[in-house]
């Protein structure tokens, strides 16, 4: 069964210790003879009988799927490992051969692409210098004494 990320969401949860209520529940339905439209004592005991007996082997894969998603991330870590110590070899050559050169430069813009080295920052600019006021013209606003009053 594959269920949506909705369905995941929508989907009752059986709280812990759930199984236990569950049978009590069936037992007393039993004993008192109630009976509900569309929903059955037998089904829901099957379904709790399906997931106890399917949860070893969920139990199971959660390990083998930990152990596999190990072992591939421990492939690739050995993989890229060597291949990143390959590279660098092949780099140094390259700087002295066009042909090597030419031939690593998808693998040279591959990793232009990978983390960058953090650059310094510019110094910064020097404040720019205040712009004197231009010189008053017509007699005003000099400096005469008068406080920009016109002399006579």
């Amino acid at each position: 069964m594959k269920l949506s990320p909705e369905q995941r969401r929508a989907a009752l949860k059986m709280r812990q210790g759930g199984e236990y209520i569950v049978r009590l529940v069936a037992r007393l339905v039993e004993k008192y003879g109630i009976t509900l439209p569309d929903i059955s004592i037998e089904d829901m005991v099957k379904d709790l009988e399906l997931a106890e007996s399917l949860e070893p082997l969920q139990a199971a894969a959660d390990i083998y799927a930990a152990s596999l998603g190990d072992t591939i991330l421990q492939a690739r870590s050995e993989c890229w490992q060597a291949a990143t110590t390959f590279y660098t070899t092949l780099s140094r050559i390259a700087d002295a051969n066009l042909e090597v050169a030419a031939e690593l430069q998808p693998a040279i813009e591959f990793f232009a692409h990978g983390p960058r080295v953090a650059k310094p920052a510019p110094a910064p600019s020097p404040a720019p210098k205040p712009t004197p006021a231009p010189a008053p013209t017509n007699g005003t606003g000099g400096s005469n004494g008068t406080n920009g009053a016109p002399t006579s």
